[in-house]
């Protein structure tokens, strides 16, 4: 018989009152009379078992586990990524931290000034200041004036001859007392007098006054109420200024008078009622100065440009044909045809017959050695001569020649060749005979033509021989 013996638990056997533990469900197992009891072993906190009473710290607290609850059983304080336990204390920035159950209480343990910390009642100085801590608060115990790096105590005076002042010094400000007058860096004491340039002055209470007031005109001295020409202009001397009574324009040491006109830089000035006033403006285009108005052609560009105040304006636009610049309104003719240029547009007109590299006008007349011609509504119109002609190959040939081309033989009847190579021409072994004169074949056709002589050109024999005459 079967008795069992004790618990079968995932394939493993635990025998009668056997414990085991599975710390990942944080549980106590035990086999009793094969049957499996659970108990808890502790706290589970994270995915980590803890067992019962077990102590353990985290996040900056300590806990403990009772039956199956975390306990805390003291919280500490974290500031700026450090621990600090609970009733632990620490300074910093002069101030006292506790920790008390997470919390952090503060009390000032002096005065903190640009990272530097300051206990009650200590004293320092800064920029020709001096500061006390008093019940943890900055107070200011007395100002002294900073000047170019001299620390001045209050109350404190000094002086500067550079510049003829007196100076004090009370709660950090300075008071200025003027003890002369400065002039460029001179200190010139009460009524004392001194001369620049044209002009004397003194010093009054440090108040500069002009005694007389002259004029320096071109390192030329003018008394007050004296006159001179220079410039184009007369002057006089007032209270120490030059002043000008124009009589012209003076340009770049020139003297124009009213009514003058001159150039300058493509430009055309006029001096009217003293002063100079612009006439017209060019145009400067590659170096060259074109007037206002004036037009000019580029031949590379094919227009045709005009200045317009300094302004350059396209005026008219020619003809670019093969190479060669036409202008605007330009005619031209060329192969019996006449051209003309308007707006960049060529218009043609055809003028007559061209042939053969010869122009013939309208009703014009000539002729060849078988055809007279008279251009007509510009075509050439054609009559044959009286006696007929045969256009062979380019050569003309009148009526009844023989005409040897290419190894064959045509008559020349009615204006028309005729082929005779099937005719039984005197075929011999002899080759043009040095251009002797021939007759023709004796089987000719009689009705169309006589038998008459003719010379026989070396070039047109390729080897046909005849009878001789």
């Amino acid at each position: 018989s079967y008795n069992p013996a004790g618990c079968l638990v995932n394939g493993i056997c635990h025998y009668e009152n056997e414990p085991w533990e599975d710390k990942m469900q944080c549980v106590r197992f035990v086999c009793v009379y094969c049957q499996v009891q659970s108990s808890p072993l502790g706290c589970i906190v994270d995915g980590y078992c803890h067992k019962n009473e077990e102590t353990w710290e985290e996040n900056c607290s300590k806990y403990i586990c009772r039956g199956t609850k975390a306990i805390p059983e003291s919280v500490g304080c974290i500031v700026e990524d450090t621990c600090h336990k609970d009733g632990s204390q620490w300074e910093e920035r002069c101030s006292n931290f506790v920790c008390q159950k997470g919390k952090v209480s503060t009390k000032p343990a002096g005065c903190f000034l640009d990272g530097i910390c300051y206990r009650d009642q200590e004293r320092w100085e800064i920029n020709c200041q001096t500061f006390r801590c008093a019940n943890n608060k900055v107070r200011t115990e007395s100002s002294g004036c900073l000047v170019d790096g001299i620390c001045y105590q209050d109350k404190e005076k000094w002086e500067n001859f550079d510049t003829c002042t007196n100076f004090l010094c009370i709660r950090g400000k300075i008071q200025t007392t003027k003890r002369g007058c400065n002039v460029e860096g001179v200190c010139y004491k009460t009524q004392d007098t001194w001369e620049d340039g044209c002009s004397k002055y003194k010093c009054s209470n440090g108040q500069i006054k002009p005694v007389a007031l002259g004029c320096l005109f071109e390192d030329d001295c003018f008394m007050d109420g004296e006159n001179w020409n220079a410039h184009c202009s007369s002057f006089v001397c007032k209270n120490g200024k030059a002043i000008a009574n124009p009589d012209g324009c003076y340009i770049n040491g020139v003297c124009y008078m009213d009514g003058d006109s001159w150039e300058d830089t493509c430009t055309q000035f006029v001096c009217k009622d003293n002063k100079v006033q612009t006439d017209s403006v060019g145009c400067i285009v590659e170096g060259t100065c074109y007037k206002n108005q004036e037009t000019w052609m580029d031949d590379i560009q094919c227009s045709n440009y005009i200045c317009n105040k300094g302004k350059v304006c396209n005026h008219r636009i020619g003809c670019l044909i093969n190479g060669e610049c036409h202008r605007d309104q330009d005619t031209w003719e060329e192969d019996c045809t006449h051209f003309y240029c308007r707006h960049g547009i060529v218009k043609t007109e055809i003028l007559g017959c061209m042939i053969d590299g010869v122009c013939y006008m309208e009703q014009e007349k000539w002729e060849d050695q078988c055809n007279s011609y008279v251009c007509k509504n510009k075509k050439a119109h054609a009559t044959p001569k009286p006696t007929l002609c045969c256009n062979c190959g380019g050569r003309y040939y009148i009526n009844g020649d023989i005409i040897y081309q290419d190894n064959l033989i045509y008559q020349c009847v009615q204006g028309q060749h005729i082929s005779l190579t099937n005719q039984d021409c005197c075929v011999s072994s002899l080759s043009c005979c040095n251009q002797d004169t021939y007759t023709q074949p004796h089987n000719y056709v009689q009705q169309y033509f006589m038998p008459q002589p003719h010379q026989i050109e070396i070039s047109h024999c390729n080897g046909i021989g005849c009878g001789k005459k």
